[in-house]
């Protein structure tokens, strides 16, 4: 009496003689299959633990030496401009009342009014630097003011030898 196998082992036996007889090609889908799983769950988890690690980077690089440097030099820089326009902004008024001719008086206060423009988009650049946490809100110098000041405050400043 041949012992022939029944129930779940009968399905197991066809399963087996069907893979290596008329599909060859089963485990190379089965090597396949687990790769693409493997490279979804990597992703998966890779996505968040990059983007916390990149969270975690920028505050690095905010507090990098490099960084505090860099703020440090445009902040200074760009107060430093605030002066010196101010100080223009002076000297164009006085020329502008020392003016001898319409044509010259005109002239004297285009000059003035070109100065006023450019203190106040150096002044905005210097507080959006001074509101922007990733650049000096969090590690520009401390002995400058927060909020730039006006060109009248300004020209109080510099302007006082005049």
């Amino acid at each position: 009496m041949s012992h022939e196998p029944t129930g779940p082992d009968k399905w197991r036996q066809a399963q087996r003689e069907a893979s290596q007889y008329n599909f060859p090609w089963g485990p190379t889908f089965r090597i396949i299959g687990i790769v693409v799983v493997l490279v979804l769950v990597i992703g998966i988890i890779a996505g968040p633990v990059g983007l916390l690690l990149d969270w975690y980077g920028a505050g690095q690089r905010i507090v990098s030496p490099e960084n505090v440097e860099r703020q440090f030099r445009l902040a200074y820089d760009s107060y430093e401009g605030m002066e010196a326009l101010a100080q223009q902004a002076c000297n164009f008024e006085d020329l502008v009342a020392q003016a001898s001719s319409d044509n010259e008086r005109v002239q004297r206060q285009d000059q003035l009014v070109a100065v006023q423009n450019r203190y106040e988009q150096v002044r905005a650049q210097y507080e959006a630097r001074y509101e922007d946490a990733f650049r000096a809100a969090l590690v520009g110098p401390r002995d400058l003011p927060r909020d730039a000041p006006s060109l009248n405050e300004m020209q109080a400043l510099v302007c006082s030898g005049n």
